[in-house]
């Protein structure tokens, strides 16, 4: 993605708005719970590759690639807002002689 362009913002459900409040007041070790996502989707037969695979998610790699990559940007962009909120909230209460360091820090 160029530098003039912005990626395209997925509205937070209240789960996800949940999760990154979460993060900003503890340690929290996750499960990407990937299946979970996947079943919330809802698929059909055909994006698993027909009847006789349905459900089976291993194979939305190889059928439906572009489904697994969705749940994938889906956690990442959650993630990468948590950590721009965090690096803007720790630039903005650094002590004064420290930003005065400016950014080797």
């Amino acid at each position: 993605m160029g530098t003039n362009q912005t990626a395209k913002a997925i509205p937070l459900r209240k789960h996800s708005q949940q999760l990154i409040d979460a993060l900003a007041t503890r340690i929290l070790v996750l499960d990407g719970a990937t299946g979970t996502a996947l079943q919330s989707m809802d698929l059909k037969a055909s994006d698993f590759g027909g009847e006789a695979l349905e459900g089976c998610n291993e194979n939305l790699v190889l059928v439906s690639p572009h489904i697994v990559e969705e749940v994938h940007n889906r956690y990442l962009q959650i993630w990468l807002r948590y950590c721009r909120d965090q690096y803007v909230w720790s630039h903005r209460h650094r002590p004064r002689r420290i930003r005065a360091l400016g950014s080797c820090l």
